[in-house]
């Protein structure tokens, strides 16, 4: 291989490890946003006050819906198997 050659494999490795540091990141914001809404809605069911409270869990639902694709997502107990949602 030559110099030239060299280095357009490692950009090509160093662009790669960039994408993929970046995907696991938000995989884990992702993570960490689906856990906080999921204990608002846990408290919200266990503290029920009224209409204004059925409407906040619906727009955690509708935002957990927003985040993933999945309305139902935070209905699980299991977060791990969320996917990020990604538009067509």
């Amino acid at each position: 291989m030559t110099k030239k050659m060299d280095r357009i494999a490692a950009k090509g490795w160093a662009e790669e490890r960039d994408r993929k540091r970046h995907e696991e990141a938000e995989a884990a914001r992702l993570k960490d946003d689906l856990d906080a809404l999921r204990r608002l809605r846990v408290h919200l069911l266990s503290n029920r006050r009224g209409d204004a409270t059925q409407a906040l869990i619906e727009a955690v639902d509708d935002y957990a819906g927003f985040l993933t694709g999945d309305r139902r997502a935070l209905w699980s107990g299991d977060s791990r198997s969320i996917q990020p949602f990604k538009a067509p």
